[in-house]
C-alpha cells in the first residue's frame, strides 16, 4: 500500500475515492513546521534574523507549527507522528507528497520529505494537480518528480522577510499601545487610511438635476451647454452637463414636465454596440466579481471555492492566471455548440499566464466543463459553481450585439433639451451564459412610436418627473474585494494571502493581556473603515521607518 499526503481533509477524501484500496490518503493539515514562534516551547520563538553566509539563504531551525488557541492549541508534530504510524503499521513503502501546487504547497512538501526522510522512509515522491479529477491525479502519480527548491527558498525568503519586517516593526509599535506591523498587512491598512483621508478632506459640490420616465425609459433633463460660463463643474473641474447650480432653473423644467406630461421628440441617433467575453476567473476577479453579483465576503467567496475545489468540482482557487487548457476549452465548446449551435462559438479567450514567476495554475474553471449543474452542492456552491461555469463558458463565446437609439427631446416653454437611451440585444453571445445567474437582456425592440415628430407620455408614477437636490459624495470607502483590487495593482501580496491580510486587520488584537481594537471595522454599507488604530500605525509610526530623502 502506498500512502498520499494532502493538506485538506475534504480534498483526502475525494482523493480516496478515486484511488482505491491500494493507496490510503491522509492529510497534514496545513503548514507542518516553519519558523518557530510562540506558544512553541523552541529558544528561538522571538528571533527576527538568522545569521546566514554571503549568497547562502539563512538555515533557521524549523520549529513545529501550532494551531488553535487557549486550552486547545495542538502541535502538528502529533498530526505528523499519527500519519508515519499508521504508513509504518500499513507497511507503506512509497510516499507522495501531493501538497498545493504553489509556493506555501511546495514549502510544506519539502519539510515532509525531511520529515519522512528521518522516518526511516526511503521511497518519497512529489506530485502535483491543478484539479481534483481521477484523470488529473492519475497522471501525477504516474510521472511522480521531486521538491522544487527554487519555490521552497522564494517560500523561505518570504517568511524570513515577513518574520523580520514584523518582528521589528511589531515590537516598535507596541510602544503605541498598538499589536503589530507587517510587510502585506501595514500598507493595506494605509489604503484604508489614505481613502479615509481622502474622504474627511473632501468639500462636497452641490448641484441640482432633473429626471423623468416615459414609455419605461428615464430621460436626463441637459441644462446647459458645455462652453456657458456657468456650467456645472465638480470639485476637480469635471463638466456634467446633466447638472446646474441654478435651482430656479432645474424646477422650472420640472414644472413645465408636469404641466405638459409630454416630450416631443426631436431627434433620434442610431448606434449599435458590443460587449466582449472576459476570460475565466482568476483570485482577484472572482472575489470581485462574486462580490457584487452575490453580495458575498471575500472570506466566503474563498472559503466556498476552496469547498469546490476539494469537491473536484472547479481547478485550484489561488491562481493570479487566466490562462485555460485546451481540452477544458473543447469540452466547454462542445457544450456551448450543443446548447445553444454553433452560432454562439467566439474565436475563444485563451487567457494568460500571470505576471509571477510562481504562476503554477490554470484559471478557475470547472473540471467538467460539460457539466453546468453538480449534483449534491450546498446552495452556496452551486450559486458560485454557476458563476464560475457562466465565466467560463462565455470566455468561449462570441460577444453579444446591441442596437441602441438615443433620443433627444424637449418640452414646451423650455429650451432645454433632454435625452434618454433605448436598447436591445439583437445576439445574446456569450451572456446567455449568464441567465442562471444575472438573468438575461432585453432583446425586442420597444414597440412605441420613437420617430422623430412622435411624442413621448411622462409615465403615472410617484416622484415623476423628479427634482434632484444632492451634493457630489467622498470617494467611497474601500470594499474587501475592492481593496485586494488595490493589493494587486501595487503588487502586494498574493492570492493566498490577501483574504487572511483583511481579516487580520479586521481582527480584535491582544498585547500584554489587553484587548486592543481592530485597524479597520466594516462599515454599515459592508465597507472597510480604518479604526483610531489604523490610523495611529499608518500616520504616526510608519513614518519612522521611511527613508530620509
Amino acid at each position: 500500500m502506498d500512502l498520499v499526503i494532502v493538506e485538506s481533509g475534504a480534498k483526502g477524501k475525494t482523493i480516496q475515492k478515486y484511488l482505491g484500496s491500494e493507496f490510503y490518503v491522509d492529510a497534514c493539515e496545513g503548514h507542518v513546521q516553519n519558523l518557530p514562534s510562540n506558544p512553541s516551547p523552541h529558544k528561538d520563538t522571538s528571533k527576527a534574523k538568522w545569521n546566514s553566509k554571503e549568497g547562502e539563504l539563512p538555515t533557521p531551525d524549523w520549529d513545529w507549527v501550532y494551531k488553535g488557541s487557549g486550552n486547545r492549541v495542538r502541535s502538528s508534530e502529533t498530526k505528523v507522528k499519527e500519519i508515519i504510524k499508521k504508513a509504518k503499521s500499513e507497511g507503506v513503502t512509497k510516499v507522495y507528497v501531493a501538497t498545493d501546487p504553489d509556493r506555501e504547497g511546495e514549502f510544506i512538501a519539502w519539510r515532509l520529505f525531511e520529515i519522512f526522510s528521518d522516518a526511516g522512509f526511503k521511497e518519497i515522491y512529489r506530485i502535483t494537480f491543478r484539479e481534483i479529477t481521477k484523470t488529473a491525479v492519475s497522471s501525477a502519480l504516474e510521472k511522480p518528480g521531486s521538491v522544487d527548491m527554487n519555490l521552497v527558498e522564494g517560500a523561505i525568503v518570504r517568511m524570513l522577510l515577513d518574520r523580520l519586517v514584523g518582528y521589528r516593526a511589531s515590537k516598535f509599535c507596541n510602544s503605541w499601545g498598538l499589536a503589530s506591523m507587517g510587510r502585506v498587512q501595514t500598507p493595506t491598512c494605509g489604503f484604508l487610511v489614505e481613502r479615509e483621508l481622502e474622504r474627511e478632506k473632501f468639500e462636497p459640490v452641490a448641484y441640482y438635476s432633473a429626471k423623468v420616465n416615459c414609455q419605461g425609459v428615464t430621460f436626463s433633463v441637459i441644462f446647459h451647454d458645455k462652453n456657458d460660463s456657468d456650467v456645472w463643474k465638480d470639485g476637480d473641474g469635471k463638466i456634467n452637463l446633466e447638472r446646474t447650480f441654478n435651482a430656479d432653473l432645474a424646477k422650472n423644467v420640472v414644472s413645465a414636465l408636469k404641466t405638459h406630461g409630454e416630450l416631443n421628440i426631436i431627434d433620434v441617433k442610431e448606434g449599435r454596440y458590443s460587449r466582449n467575453p472576459k476570460p475565466a476567473f482568476e483570485t482577484q476577479t472572482l472575489i470581485k466579481t462574486a462580490g457584487v453579483t452575490l453580495g458575498w465576503s471575500s472570506g466566503k467567496v474563498m472559503a466556498t471555492a476552496s469547498e469546490l475545489y476539494n469537491a473536484g468540482h472547479t481547478t485550484y482557487m489561488r491562481t493570479d492566471s487566466t490562462r485555460t487548457s485546451p481540452s477544458a476549452r473543447d469540452a466547454v465548446r462542445s457544450y456551448i455548440s450543443q446548447e445553444w449551435g454553433d452560432e454562439y462559438l467566439g474565436k475563444g479567450v485563451v487567457g494568460k499566464a500571470g505576471q509571477n514567476v510562481q504562476d503554477a495554475h490554470e484559471a478557475i474553471r470547472p473540471t467538467s466543463p460539460e457539466v453546468r449543474a453538480p449534483s449534491g452542492l450546498s446552495k452556496d456552491q452551486s450559486r458560485l459553481y454557476q458563476l464560475i461555469w457562466a465565466r467560463f463558458a462565455a470566455s468561449q463565446m462570441t460577444k453579444s450585439d446591441y442596437e441602441r437609439r438615443t433620443l433627444n427631446c424637449k418640452v414646451e416653454s423650455v429650451p432645454q433639451q433632454l435625452k434618454g437611451t433605448l436598447s436591445w440585444c439583437v445576439h445574446l453571445g456569450w451572456e446567455v451564459a449568464f441567465a442562471d445567474v444575472s438573468g438575461l437582456p432585453r432583446t425586442t425592440e420597444p414597440d412605441f412610436d420613437y420617430s422623430p415628430g412622435s411624442k413621448l407620455v411622462v409615465d403615472e408614477e410617484e416622484e415623476n418627473p423628479k427634482l434632484i437636490d444632492d451634493a457630489t459624495k467622498p470617494p467611497a470607502r474601500y470594499k474587501e474585494h475592492s481593496l485586494i483590487e488595490e493589493m494587486k495593482s501595487h503588487g502586494i501580496g498574493r492570492p493566498s494571502t490577501w483574504v487572511n491580510t483583511i481579516n487580520t486587520l479586521k481582527r480584535e488584537r491582544t498585547h500584554r493581556k489587553k484587548k486592543i481594537e481592530p485597524y479597520c471595522i466594516v462599515d454599515d454599507n459592508g465597507s472597510l473603515a480604518p479604526t483610531d488604530n489604523g490610523k495611529l500605525v499608518w500616520q504616526t509610526v510608519v513614518p519612522f521607518f521611511e527613508s530620509p530623502e
